[in-house]
């Protein structure tokens, strides 16, 4: 999902009408996405974050997929439809409800050995002695 074009989130790139086409900053104002807070707008930056193909956003955190805004360069501004918004936002709420039950994946041999280790060190400089044996 790193690479999503219009037609890989069923989109007809003719449906773009530029008079209809909101800037990302519209976007942020219209509340159509929410922002962290209940009741709270969501900020242009985070907005644009969506829109950038190499970040997006990831509804189930850095292991979860990643969905990017659906929006077109014109110029030197990223635009989007309403409609488009409409559909990364049910896209973004079907991932959060299917990943719910999700377990965490579990860590590899190395990163638990990494992660004893860190912690080792942490103690050790901490001043337990405990640490430093094992």
């Amino acid at each position: 999902m790193d690479r999503l074009t219009l037609q890989d989130w069923g989109i007809d790139p003719a449906t773009f009408n530029a008079d209809d086409a909101w800037d990302l900053s519209d976007v942020a104002r219209s509340g159509l996405i929410p922002g962290r807070e209940a009741g709270k707008r969501i900020c242009l930056q985070t907005v644009q974050r969506y829109a950038n193909r190499k970040k997006g956003c990831r509804p189930l955190g850095p292991a979860g997929p990643r969905l990017v805004l659906p929006a077109i360069l014109q110029g030197h501004k990223h635009k989007t439809m309403k409609a488009w918004v409409e559909l990364f936002r049910k896209k973004a709420l079907e991932v959060e409800a299917a990943g719910s039950d999700a377990s965490p994946r579990p860590r590899t041999e190395q990163q638990a050995k990494a992660g004893h280790k860190r912690a080792m060190a942490n103690l050790a400089k901490e001043g337990f002695a405990a640490a430093t044996k094992g």
